[in-house]
Parts: C-alpha cells; structure tokens; sequence
C-alpha cells in the first residue's frame, strides 16, 4: 500500500525498510490499518524514525498531522479551517477526549460530537467555530472518521493519549486528583492506557496519590512493625475475597491461582499497575524470590476440600466461560482458617505477593525522590 501512495520515495523505502525490520509488528494494531498507517508514514518522515515511548509516537503523529509536509515542494502546508494555533487546537482536542472518555463515547452521531465539542468551551475558555473544528478533526488531521452517519476516533488510543495529556496539563490539583481515583477505582481494567499515558508524560503526577493510597496500605499491613509474613497476611484480608483457581486436568493437579475477587479494588489496583509500570523505573528487588513450589500448595488445598465452588464455571478476569480442561474452582477468604494456610495458597504461583512488596519498596523510592526533588528547589531558590 505505501508503494502507491504519491510521497517522497525516499522516506516511503526508508519506510518500508522499517516495518519489514519489525516496526509493523510493534505497531501491528496501527500499522494494520491503512489511514493508521499513512498517519505512521508521516510521522516517520517528521521524526526519520518512529519513537520508542508511545507517549511521544502520539505527540509526533499530532505534529506531523497538524503541519503536513508537502514532500514534493519547499516547506509545509496547513489548511487548518477553524484557524487555531496548534497548541489551542491540542487544548480543545484534550478537554473533548477526556469529556468523552469519561462518557464511555468513542462512537458519535454529528450532533452528538457538536454538543461535546461545545461542553469544551467550559473547560478551555477559548472561542472557536465548533462546526469547523469538527470538520478539522475528519478532513484536516483524520483523527476522527465518518463511517455513514458515525464518527469515531481514527484509534481508540487517541482519545486515550489526549484525555491522559489533559490530566496532567491541568493546573486543578483537586480535579486532577479526582479524574486519576476515579481511573483507579471505577475505570481500571479499561483505564490502564490512560494511566499509562499519564505515567510516561510525567509519572509526578499519579505519584501524590498512590503514595497516599501506599501509605495507607502500610498502614493497615503494619509493614515497619510486622514480619513480611505477618505483614503480607494482613494485606491478603484487607484485599482480597476470593481466590480463584483453575486445574488443568483434574481437581489440584497443578493448581495455580488466576485472579482474585476484591473487598478493596483500589489496593489491588494500585500495586498491579506499580508492577506494571514501576518496574520500568526502578529494579524489583524482589523478582527471584516470591515463587514456591507447588507442592506445598497441594497439601494446604486438600485440606478445604468441603469449600470449594465447584459451581464456578468462568475466568472472573474475563467473564469468559473456560473448557473443562481448564474449570475454575473459587473459595472465600473467610472460610481458611489458618493463616498460615492462607498464606501459603496466595503466595504460590501467582505475582501478589511480589506486587505487594515491590509496592512498598517504590513507596520508599518515590517519596526519597520527592524529598530530593523539594530540596534542590529549596537550595536553588533560597542558597545565600
């Protein structure tokens, strides 16, 4: 497809040459479609190559959308209708995103993408000809496309990159606050790429909450005075309900724990996305030594065996009916009465245990930088 495309021949090979060097494969839900991949095009020719950070592929394709180069004369060429500056347009284009975002719309009809280019005024406080705006958007940059009478984001992930660039361009910290709890308590699960946006534009951001959120997990745990053990107990039972399990041929054969059901999503959620994405940043120190074998897991489990829901028939991270060969078992946390027990099932074959720890060494890691950063501002400023 790039090879009909009237584009300067040189950047297209160098292109071309690219993908086949494994950038379509990196890229495959984009490149695999051709408006997303004239937009990759581009944005190559901008940059002479793609960028590494996803985060700073989506500002790159912005820019390169926004002053599309005319590879075949001198210089750049805009038609922009609404006349905006491009850092006015990126504002508006923001505060739509996370509005709809937060709307659970991608799809719109005509005059349901007017009235949400209209509920932005209230937020960026610039004028500007909604009707043209949303011409700009189809024809000008093809971030959004008319399918019929639908309009929808080119790629869901740029409602995702957009909204994520508002929440941290706001200067509402209380706003601020409340869109990223709210990401973590009511959306996670479908709002893992906008906090993950948000953790690579500036990660500083997320940080006053989940030090919060990490600071009352310590707490509850009693990590500073409790055994590792004794610390990781307490936060299985201020976390968790249910255990799930899954056995691949018959009932504990190979046990291995799959998800869990929560009694606090926003504990669970918060160290899950701290080893997602801190692990990035900084070393786990606790990677090699979580994992036990399973035949400890064996014994503790025989032990319950009047418990178990064999009734249970589905992968609670997905909803999705298993086969036989692969049938969920559940059991409430409430009915393991030893703790020792219980320590044991959570802690084989699954990561909660290494997130829960890893959690709370980048607690300490955040907060020594935040201290750092206040002072060398302090030194900066005030040094006689």
């Amino acid at each position: 497809m790039i090879k009909k495309i009237d584009y300067n021949e040189e950047d297209k090979q160098n292109f071309i040459n690219k993908l086949d060097e494994g950038l379509y494969n990196k890229h495959i839900s984009f490149a695999s479609n051709p408006l997303l991949l004239i937009i990759m095009l581009l944005t190559f020719s901008r940059c002479a190559d793609i960028p590494t950070k996803t985060h700073l592929f989506y500002e790159e394709a912005f820019n390169a959308l926004f002053e599309v180069h005319d590879s075949t004369k001198s210089g750049y060429k805009r038609n922009i209708q609404s006349k905006l500056e491009k850092d006015d347009f990126k504002r508006i284009l923001n505060a739509f995103s996370v509005i709809s975002y937060f709307n659970n719309k991608i799809n719109f009809s005509e005059k349901e993408a007017d009235e949400y280019i209209r509920r932005t005024k209230k937020l960026v406080n610039i004028e500007f000809n909604e009707k043209l705006y949303l011409e700009d958007l189809l024809k000008s940059l093809c971030l959004m496309v008319k399918d019929g009478t639908t309009i929808t984001f080119a790629h869901r992930t740029f409602q995702e990159y957009f909204a994520a660039c508002y929440i941290v361009e706001t200067n509402d910290n209380e706003r601020q606050r409340k869109i990223i709890e709210t990401l973590f308590l009511e959306k996670y699960g479908l709002g893992e790429n906008v906090l993950s946006f948000i953790f690579q534009i500036d990660r500083k951001k997320l940080e006053n909450y989940l030090i919060d959120i990490l600071e009352e997990i310590k707490k509850n745990t009693e990590y500073d005075k409790l055994s590792e053990e004794e610390s990781y107990y307490l936060f299985i039972i201020n976390t968790l309900t249910t255990i799930f399990f899954e056995d691949t041929i018959e009932i504990f054969d190979s046990p291995y724990p799959i998800g869990y059901g929560a009694k606090n999503d926003n504990y669970l959620n918060v160290v899950d996305f701290i080893s997602q994405n801190y692990i990035k940043v900084f070393e786990n120190p606790f990677i090699d030594e979580i994992y036990d074998s399973y035949g400890e897991l064996e014994d503790v489990l025989k032990k319950y065996p009047d418990i178990l829901m064999n009734d249970v028939l589905f992968n609670p991270n997905t909803g999705i009916e298993t086969t036989p060969q692969g049938k969920t078992y559940g059991f409430k946390i409430t009915d393991i009465e030893n703790k020792e027990d219980l320590i044991t099932i959570v802690k084989n074959g699954y990561i909660l245990k290494k997130e829960y720890f890893f959690s709370m060494y980048v607690l300490g890691k955040i907060k020594n930088e935040a201290n750092q950063r206040e002072k060398s501002i302090d030194e900066l400023l005030f040094k006689n």
